[in-house]
């Protein structure tokens, strides 16, 4: 079997009359969760110093780099919205692929969306049909392509974006085949290191996997062809094979038609690295209901699984930290948790990251792997955290399933909180609802026009 192409076909072909209700639902609260991290990242430097520069190398067009009020090509924008979807580590995933789904998917849809003028209907089956291929592909290629350094965001990103762009364009079985293999052939292969190491390029890999995905449907109808992702009839050495051990090609097909893999994404509660949650859970509910002050704080142990302790267990703040090693970090996560009882927003600024006390008491915490954790994750994120206190006492809290995984979901009231403080970070008060409205209003638009004017901070409500 020729999985890229049985993939592509089955997304080439899907309509929005054959996705259950429970999948629009999700379609759409996906969407409402990317156009809350993006708009919420608008105010913070790295978005501006993006936006500056795609209006510095990029041509007009008809496509909105969101929140800034300038259009330009579709490539550009998915990049520049992707990347805006990655700034604040905000953005939605999957456990079995390690991916983040809405950060090339999305921006790539909306950019190609706007621009071909797409109906509601066209630009929700784009999103699920994107979804469902970049999430069978990650997942083929999960844990070993993580393992080897990668992130799957970018590299496998450009595989949703360029599904969800031919679906838009319209683009038949073997066209759609032909634009998965030539963006996997052109996909960014975004290295890990740039990520655990606090370099702050790290947040344009997402936009970059969106642009490739875009381009990669135009070279398609350019009339150029692609290698499929297990390789061609002549060997086997595709992407998946190159960039994984072992890719379970069976994850491209089984089930398909059946099972959506867009309802098993989850939603992040704390604007940090997937891999700290369990942890960041664990010490809000021992703070909490123990009534704990930082004061009281003798020691903080984190016994996890070794591929958490190993990149995000040791990176200590201190002074000169940037935010975005501050997202990646145990022991500040811990901290600031344990000092503000809240991980969001406002425990990422340069002023949060910077005070002398949380950084001091981040040196209190440390982080050890187990073995017994290794043998069960991917499939579950465990974190035992056991926190003393200078009176003697010692509080103890595991958390396996972290909030949001479709296990321990978020509630609605969750959600919506999330949402309304992104909004109205980046937009003010007052935005949140239209927006909303005009998600859930999305299968009767001719166009999706009306929400891209919705996320605009001069529009006047």
């Amino acid at each position: 079997m020729n999985h890229t192409s049985e993939l592509a076909r089955y997304c080439a072909e899907l309509t929005y009359d054959r996705l259950p209700e429970e999948v629009v639902a999700k379609a759409k609260k996906c969407i409402l969760d990317y156009c809350g991290i993006v708009v919420g990242a608008r105010k913070i430097e790295a978005s501006s110093k993006v936006a500056d520069f795609v209006r510095q190398y990029g041509p007009e067009g008809q496509s909105s780099v969101i929140g800034y009020g300038f259009k330009t090509t579709a490539p550009l924008a998915a990049l520049a919205n992707g990347t805006f979807a990655e700034v604040l580590e905000y953005q939605d995933g999957t456990r079995k692929g390690g991916n983040h789904p809405e950060c090339a998917v999305l921006p790539a849809a909306m950019a190609v969306a706007e621009a071909n003028g797409s109906s509601g209907k066209d630009f929700i089956t784009a999103v699920v049909a994107g979804y469902e291929a970049e999430n069978r592909v990650a997942a083929a290629m999960h844990p070993s392509h993580l393992r080897r350094g990668h992130l799957p965001t970018g590299t496998i990103g450009s595989i949703g974006a360029a599904v969800a762009t031919s679906r838009l364009l319209g683009l038949n079985p073997e066209e759609t085949s032909n634009a998965v293999g030539i963006a996997g052939f052109v996909t960014p292969m975004s290295i890990g290191e740039n990520l655990w190491g606090g370099y702050t390029i790290k947040v344009v890999h997402g936009g970059y996997g969106a642009r490739v995905g875009v381009e990669a449907a135009a070279w398609t109808k350019a009339g150029f062809t692609g290698c499929p992702l297990e390789g061609s009839p002549v060997r086997p050495d595709g992407l998946c094979a190159v960039a994984s051990d072992n890719p379970n090609y069976g994850e491209f097909t089984e089930g398909l038609g059946e099972r959506f893999t867009i309802l098993d994404v989850y939603f992040k509660p704390y604007a940090c690295c997937r891999v700290t949650h369990s942890t960041v859970e664990a010490t809000l509910s021992l703070v909490l209901e123990n009534d704990l002050k930082p004061e009281q704080i003798e020691s903080v142990e984190v016994t996890t699984y070794d591929y958490a302790a190993k990149t995000v267990g040791a990176n200590y703040p201190d002074s000169g930290t940037n935010f975005l090693k501050c997202q990646f970090s145990l022991p500040y996560v811990v901290a600031v948790g344990i000092t503000d009882r809240d991980v969001s927003l406002p425990q990422f600024t340069s002023e949060r990251i910077t005070d002398a006390k949380l950084l001091e008491l981040s040196r209190r915490v440390r982080v050890v792997g187990d073995e017994e954790m290794n043998k069960v994750w991917p499939e579950t994120r465990p974190s035992r955290v056991e926190i003393r206190t200078t009176d003697g006492k010692r509080f103890v809290r595991q958390v396996n399933y972290p909030l949001g995984d479709q296990r321990n979901p978020l509630t609605d009231e969750q959600f919506w909180a999330k949402f309304d403080l992104l909004i109205s970070f980046g937009l003010g008060e007052g935005r949140s609802q239209e927006i909303r409205s005009k998600v859930e209003l999305l299968d009767a638009a001719h166009d999706i026009s009306g929400l891209i004017e919705s996320l605009s901070p001069s529009k006047i409500s």
